[in-house]
């Protein structure tokens, strides 16, 4: 959601699947540096604390950056 209260994106989940297996899907095409992405208690799964770890350490890489993150 945008300053002004408008959503960014949002992606129909197919019945074979559920939303946590489709949080990357929803992610992975925008730059996430300095924003604040908000979920709800459903989206505090190992799976997805993974994807943030590795979110990190590219962004890291990116900027040369070389510390690695030990614990969440």
């Amino acid at each position: 959601m945008t300053g002004t209260g408008m959503t960014v994106t949002q992606l129909r989940v197919p019945e074979n699947t559920n939303e946590i297996t489709c949080f990357a899907a929803l992610l992975d095409p925008y730059d996430l540096r300095e924003v604040t992405v908000t979920g709800d208690a459903l989206h505090t799964q190992r799976i997805q604390l993974e994807y943030w770890k590795e979110r990190w350490r590219a962004g890291l890489a990116e900027n040369g950056l070389h510390h690695p993150l030990r614990r969440v």
